[in-house]
Order: structure tokens, then C-alpha cells, then sequence
């Protein structure tokens, strides 16, 4: 089964690569890619079979990807350390939806899935899984440079904006610089009680302990970390405490 690998980071793309020639002989492994430009040019010159297909690209999404090829001739395997895109991965055929790390068993399931037919039973059933994925997560994978650190979400006290990457910082004093911008984790997070209180702040609404009104509001957070309020995120950040 011709295959294209569609991945950014380089430590999970070793991991599949090793998972798929030690567990999956069937795959012929015929072009890798890391980002939405090169992929789309190697869907176009390779014409996989099969596509594992990070969601988080350095330029957009694989949504952004599947949205050039409305009638693929491929199927795909999404491979994410975010659980919360599994219905909108259904709504585009995904296959599987795999969440880093991976497991060989479900690798394994994965592929043998993509070789089977599929009807309106195993259709419902396929939603049903992902539905049960989308979940909201109680924890979180953080990429860096060199590693993929996971992490409890009530472990997080706020998300700063560092450039295009984002500091994480935890109850315990310990921080994380994660390869993901502070776009991507507002998008992920915000279902999940945490809320954009600046342009370059996201705050875990849980970890309030004061709220302070002037010239300048701020957020007290617990521990003692004070965060500036945007006075155009005033009100929504208001109601927002006020349903926590």
C-alpha cells in the first residue's frame, strides 16, 4: 500500500516510521512531508494509497490540505497529539484518528481498517469512536524542539505568546517552550476552561484567585502571577469567571 508520512516534528515521524516497518510490512513507505505546500505537491506526484497526516503544520492544518483535494483518491490516518479534532476529522472521511503516542495495536488496527470496505454499519461505528474521543481531554501533549512532554490540564496556570512558539507555564513553577503557536492552543483549549484574557495570554480559568479592576485590570493567578486583562476581553472574560 503506496504511503505518504505528512508530519513536522521530527521525533514522531521517526516513531511511526520505525512503528510501520516493524508492525505494518504491507505499507510501502513512498514520500514524506512537513507542512501543507509539500504535501499537497507530493499527493499530486506520488498518488499514495494512504496518507498519516498530522493536523498542526508549520503552514496551516490538514484540513487545509484535504480542503485542495475534494474527491480524494487516498485514504487517511490522522496521527495528533489533539484529541479534540475527532468528529471534524469524520466529517472528512478520516479512517482512524490516532492520538501520540502511539500504541502498535492501534497502529496496526488503523491500517487493517483502511483495507476493509466500509457500509453504513461500520460507518456508525466509526463515528461512534471518534465521537468518544472528542472528549474533552484532561491532559495535553506539549511539542518542543527535542521532545513531546505531556501534561495534566489542571497542571497549567497560562499560556504566553513567545513568537510563533508559546510558554507553558505550571502550577509547580516548572515551564514548557512548545513549537506550537498561542492560536493553536487557544483553538484547542478554549472548550476546555480556559480563556484569551491578551493577545498574548491564555489562562486557565480554574487558577484564578483575583480579578482587579483600574486603569489596567489584571488576573491574579493562584501562586501569585498577575496577568493583564485586554480591555477589549473585559466583558467576555467576566462572564467567562462567572460560569466557572
Amino acid at each position: 500500500m503506496r504511503t505518504l508520512l505528512v508530519e513536522d516534528e521530527p521525533l514522531p515521524l521517526t516513531a511511526l516510521k520505525s512503528q510501520i516497518e516493524r508492525y505494518c510490512p504491507e505499507i510501502e513507505l513512498v514520500g514524506e512531508a512537513y507542512n501543507v505546500a509539500e504535501a499537497a505537491n507530493c499527493l499530486a506526484a506520488l498518488s499514495p494509497e494512504l496518507v498519516f497526516l498530522d493536523i498542526h503544520l508549520p503552514d496551516g492544518t490538514a484540513f487545509d490540505l484535504l480542503d485542495q483535494f475534494p474527491s480524494p483518491t487516498f485514504q487517511v490516518i490522522f496521527v495528533t497529539a489533539y484529541e479534540a479534532y475527532a468528529l471534524k476529522a469524520f466529517r472528512y472521511n478520516a479512517a482512524h484518528y490516532l492520538v501520540k503516542p502511539l500504541l502498535p495495536d492501534d497502529l496496526r488496527e488503523a491500517v487493517d481498517r483502511v483495507s476493509q470496505p466500509s457500509g453504513p454499519v461500520s460507518e456508525i461505528k466509526r463515528f461512534m469512536e471518534l465521537f468518544q474521543q472528542q472528549k474533552k481531554p484532561d491532559r495535553i501533549a506539549i511539542p518542543s524542539v527535542s521532545t513531546i512532554t505531556y501534561v495534566d490540564l489542571n497542571d497549567i496556570l497560562h499560556l504566553q505568546s513567545d513568537a510563533s512558539y508559546t510558554q507553558i507555564h505550571l502550577s509547580s513553577g516548572r515551564q514548557l517552550l512548545s513549537t506550537r503557536p498561542l492560536k493553536t492552543y487557544d483553538e484547542l483549549l478554549r472548550e476546555n476552561g480556559f480563556c484569551r484574557v491578551h493577545r498574548s495570554h491564555l489562562v486557565n480559568l480554574s487558577k484564578i484567585a483575583e480579578y482587579r479592576k483600574g486603569d489596567s485590570d489584571a488576573l491574579i493567578l493562584t501562586g501569585g502571577t498577575a496577568i493583564e486583562v485586554s480591555r477589549k476581553k473585559r466583558t467576555e472574560i467576566l462572564r467567562a469567571i462567572d460560569q466557572v
